[in-house]
């Protein structure tokens, strides 16, 4: 509607995208557009301005025009357009350090296992001696087994790198003497992680991008769910860990 012409990408930053216009109709001339992003307490400002040089005798019509009044409805249309389309996506961002980052509804489960507050050091010697017999009292209570060993974090101090963690098996219902439960049901933000399960912090850090992005508040617990059983798939890279954040609401 302007023109005929070309538009060349000539520098692309983090807060600014500069582009070289070549115009061959109505005339031959050149100009150069900046879009600038700055963030402030309120939300990013984007200035977009144009510059160009008018050769002598077409730039009489300076007098005669006003530039702002002409091309100004455009300027904000422009800005107006891209507002619109950058809410929209930071609506429905999902991906989140190239995790997709899923809002599932969590039936009712009841995990039941030991809770102990340990050092990050004992973690895998913590799960490693836990899960076993857990499993086997489980079993033999006859509760109804829902899931795959899991778990639940309660508290992750990296002052002291230790946690309050359940080693848990999740249950439809149910309780057993001597061990602890927790339940959990309702709204949950969802990562798949393959991998061994030293590579599940991304996913836990995805998830935490995620709710700073939105606006989402944390519930009380942190869920690692082990859907790959080692000992019937010997490749690391293929397995399988469910984290879960129950959100609530």
């Amino acid at each position: 509607m302007v023109g005929e012409g070309s538009q060349t990408i000539v520098s692309l930053s983090d807060d600014a995208v500069v582009t070289h216009l070549h115009f061959v109709r109505p005339w031959e001339s050149d100009a150069e557009a900046t879009t600038t992003i700055k963030q402030g307490e309120e939300g990013v400002e984007v200035t977009w301005a144009y510059k160009d040089h008018i050769p002598y005798a077409l730039n009489a019509m300076n007098l005669m025009f006003n530039m702002d009044e002409m091309l100004g409805p455009d300027f904000k249309k422009g800005v107006d357009q891209l507002k619109s389309i950058t809410e929209e996506e930071a609506a429905t961002k999902h991906t989140f350090r190239n995790l997709e980052v899923n809002v599932e509804e969590m039936a009712p489960r009841m995990y039941i296992g030991v809770i102990d507050t340990i050092s990050w050091d004992e973690m895998e010697a913590f799960f490693a001696g836990t899960f076993e017999p857990l499993f086997k009292k489980v079993g033999a209570s006859g509760l109804q087994i829902v899931g795959m060993p899991s778990a639940v974090y309660f508290e992750w101090n990296e002052e002291e790198r230790s946690t309050i963690v359940m080693a848990g098996v999740p249950v439809l219902a149910g309780s057993i003497d001597g061990l602890q439960t927790v339940e959990v049901s309702g709204k949950a933000l969802v990562v798949d992680h393959y991998g061994p399960y030293e590579g599940t912090g991304e996913a836990h850090l995805a998830i935490e991008e995620y709710m700073k992005w939105h606006g989402v508040e944390m519930g009380e617990v942190a869920i690692e769910e082990y859907v790959t059983d080692p000992e019937e798939e010997s490749d690391p890279s293929k397995w399988l860990t469910k984290v879960y954040y129950p959100v609530g609401g």
